[in-house]
């Protein structure tokens, strides 16, 4: 969960699409809302993958307006 939500923002900001100080927000926002989610079972990669691309779509909703539509 950290690592994805740490990719989307990180990207968003090198784009110049989100601020130096969104990238703290987004990740605890992201992991905040999947708190409690971590301790499902992930049994296969796949699994993992899907809880990961679960985890980069929050962050995206996280992001600046106008970083989430670009």
């Amino acid at each position: 969960v950290l690592n994805g939500a740490n990719e989307v923002v990180v990207e968003a900001f090198l784009k110049g699409r989100a601020a130096f100080l969104d990238i703290p927000r987004v990740v605890e926002e992201t992991c905040a809302a999947l708190a409690g989610q971590g301790e499902r079972e992930l049994a296969t990669v796949e699994d993992a993958l899907a809880f990961d691309g679960e985890a980069r779509r929050i962050a995206a909703g996280f992001l600046p307006q106008e970083a989430a539509l670009a």
